[in-house]
Parts: structure tokens; sequence; C-alpha cells
């Protein structure tokens, strides 16, 4: 197998994800790029044209359970390691209660909080095997559920106060840790949305 470091990030479409997907190429990884739709992923075939088998773009819908068991299962056949799990997919709600939608409100909990952990715990094998595998999960903080400070409860993960029970455990890195990229707008839930798009 490659020594060359893997990386997976979602929500590849266009915007922040293209951008981390082009800036890992440029650093050396292999990158696997989730796509809520692919075909219309221009930057992605660009990148494509340059770095050849370096890309690997997946269809990965961070609302369904089957798209991203789907995805996952090809990177486990492509690869043994996976060193750098980015989970930067979203979606956002703005019409507010007038025209909310529960079906609308719905996915973007399944795509925004349970997605990334359906994908951690998809791929945490192979994350562990890289040893010094990092999980990195982008949201902000209108999106968040809680800021506290608690460990993640997995102890095969560490997040902040969180220690390690064994060998290879998968860092989860803090967002507040990191840079504010500043404002980046997901796509909308339209109230009369019926398949609305991921970032």
């Amino acid at each position: 197998m490659t020594r060359m470091k893997q990386a997976l990030i979602t929500g590849c479409d266009y915007g922040l994800g293209a951008e981390l997907a082009r800036e890992g190429l440029a650093r050396g990884f292999r990158v696997f790029a989730g796509c809520l739709n692919p075909a219309k992923a221009a930057a992605m075939k660009m990148l494509a044209r340059e770095h050849g088998r370096r890309l690997a773009v997946l269809r990965m819908d961070m609302g369904s359970e089957r798209s991203v068991d789907r995805a996952c299962a090809v990177i486990r056949k492509k690869t043994e390691k996976l060193h750098l799990l980015v989970s930067n997919a979203g979606v956002y709600w703005t019409d507010g209660l007038d025209r909310l939608s529960f079906k609308g409100l719905r996915r973007m909990f399944d795509v925004n909080a349970f997605g990334p952990a359906r994908l951690a715990r998809n791929l945490r094998g192979l994350l562990r095997a890289s040893g010094e595998g990092r999980i990195v999960n982008i949201s902000s903080e209108s999106g968040s559920l809680a800021l506290g400070k608690r460990p993640p409860a997995d102890p095969g993960l560490r997040g902040e106060q969180g220690r390690p029970q064994h060998a290879g455990a998968p860092h989860v890195v803090r967002a507040r840790e990191g840079r504010d990229p500043g404002r980046v707008r997901p796509p909308r839930l339209d109230a009369d949305a019926h398949g609305p798009a991921e970032r």
C-alpha cells in the first residue's frame, strides 16, 4: 500500500469543501471527496484532470445512512488507513416558524448532526489504523447543539479534555482551536424544496 496520507472531505460540491480538497491535494494527500451531486461538481472535475488518481470523487448524501455506507465501502476497498476525516457538508433553515417544514428540519439534523457521527463510526477502523487519525467537524456556533467541554463518550475517540484509551485512537479536533474562516453560507432548506442540497 502507498505511504501517501489519505483524507476524506465531505461537502466538496463547491465552496469551502472544494477548497479544502484543493488544499489537501496541494499538501500531498490522496483525497476522497464526498459530493451530493458529483455530476455538477465543476471544481472536482477540474481537480480530477489535474491530479488524476490522487482524487476520488464519491457520491455521498450525509443525510442518508445507505449513501454513507456505500461511500465508506468504496473507501475501505481503496485504502487500509485514513489520516484525516473532515465533515464539512451542511444545510440550514432560515424561513422561520411560519414556513417551518418538519421534513426539512429532520433533514437538517440528519445532515448536520447525525451525518458526521454516522461517518466517524463507519470509518473509525481506518482512522485508528493510521495511528494518527484526525476528525474535524466543521459547523457554526448557531448550529451547535451544545458547547460543553465533556469528552466524547466513545473511549476510542478523544476530544476536548479527553484522553485516548488505546494507541492509535483518532483525535477529535476542536473547531475553536482553528481559525474562523468568516461567513460561509451553506445551501438553504426551502419550505417547498423536496431535495435540499448540501454544501
